[in-house]
């Protein structure tokens, strides 16, 4: 058998037959090479695709311990990460935010889709302040940005001052009063707003608490939440916002919160505030029934702070007013503060 080659060919013909050759042997592996490349660029596109979508929400469980699941919501897909508190109550209106924050929302415990307990021993503060570090830890956050509303905005304050070395930035957001001293002067609006109220123990009157639970709940979260707000036409879509499970239900929220404040005793963190080493955000809405001279007193006794109104809103400001709030938020954990932030003399 003579050996492969065309060297008895014209060279044109030799030249032609060789290359065909090559071709033949080649091309298959030309082939697969690129089909290869255009299989990882698409896998690779897909698996962007899926975290960016995945990273406007996602949910799930983070686990303290054998009997305490943390429900948390992930919106957003910024840079900076902020765990939020109480999602119970602000996730409802994240439901479209995909702004420049990752916004970590959970629910506290006994509270939301959080685990529930039929003891209050392992309900305080104390306890709501320690979950935000196990979430801290689970996800691996070496700084924490980190947002508590109302009676959370006190346990934001804790937590600072607890564990300086973990904190980037706090929000108090509404925050509860910073004393109970200061607590018992709580304001009493003009606008007339007993026919909540009234509505409320007729519906109790006649039996409506056992046998429409529901409806029960959706008039006991009108009369609480009418002297809040700042425009009570906005007050029914508030309402039905609100989740309708157990631990959302009057009678839990009640327990739960009630625990909270027995367990807080005779407060005040006027000396804890004094020791946050961290940027400090306090935002009031002017219609709140707690006082503007609280949120003054925070700012003036933490540090590095700065306080901010919101003058169309009540307690439920990032309800009244979503996007001026998550905007003012974006800056302030950007590392910039807001316009019209005021820093009082300390």
């Amino acid at each position: 058998m003579g050996k492969i080659g065309f060297q008895n060919q014209p060279n044109a013909i030799c030249t032609k037959r060789c290359g065909a050759f090559i071709d033949s042997v080649t091309k298959p592996w030309t082939i697969m090479k690129k089909l290869r490349q255009t299989i990882l660029t698409i896998f690779v596109l897909t698996c962007i695709v899926l975290t960016t979508l995945g990273q406007n929400k996602r949910d799930g469980y983070v686990t303290v311990n054998d009997s305490l699941r943390l429900y948390y919501e992930f919106f957003g897909n910024g840079k900076d990460t902020v765990v939020i508190s109480d999602g119970q109550f602000i996730s409802q209106y994240l439901q479209n935010y995909n702004g420049k924050l990752t916004l970590l929302v959970f629910d506290v415990r006994d509270r939301g889709k959080s685990s529930s307990f039929k003891s209050d021993i392992r309900i305080s503060i104390e306890d709501n302040l320690e979950d935000v570090e196990a979430i801290r830890k689970h996800f691996k956050i070496q700084k924490i940005n980190l947002l508590g509303w109302s009676y959370m905005g006190a346990m934001t304050a804790m937590y600072a001052s607890s564990y300086p070395n973990n904190v980037k930035s706090i929000v108090l957001m509404s925050p509860m009063s910073i004393s109970k001293k200061s607590n018992a002067k709580l304001v009493t609006k003009s606008t007339d707003l007993s026919s909540y109220k009234n509505e409320l123990n007729d519906f109790i009157a006649k039996g409506g608490r056992e046998s429409n639970p529901a409806e029960f709940s959706r008039l006991f979260w009108k009369n609480m939440l009418a002297p809040s707000i700042h425009d009570l036409n906005k007050l029914n879509s508030f309402v039905e916002r609100i989740p309708n499970i157990d631990n959302e239900s009057p009678r839990n929220v009640r327990s739960n919160v009630g625990t909270i404040f027995k367990k807080l005793g005779d407060w005040d963190f006027t000396d804890i505030a004094s020791k946050i080493q961290c940027r400090t955000l306090i935002i009031f809405g002017t219609s709140d029934t707690i006082p503007v001279e609280n949120s003054l007193e925070w700012t003036s006794s933490i540090p590095k702070s700065r306080y901010l109104e919101f003058t169309e809103s009540g307690h439920l400001l990032f309800a009244e007013e979503t996007s001026k709030w998550t905007s003012t938020i974006e800056k302030f954990f950007n590392g910039q503060w807001p316009d019209k932030s005021v820093e009082l003399k300390k």
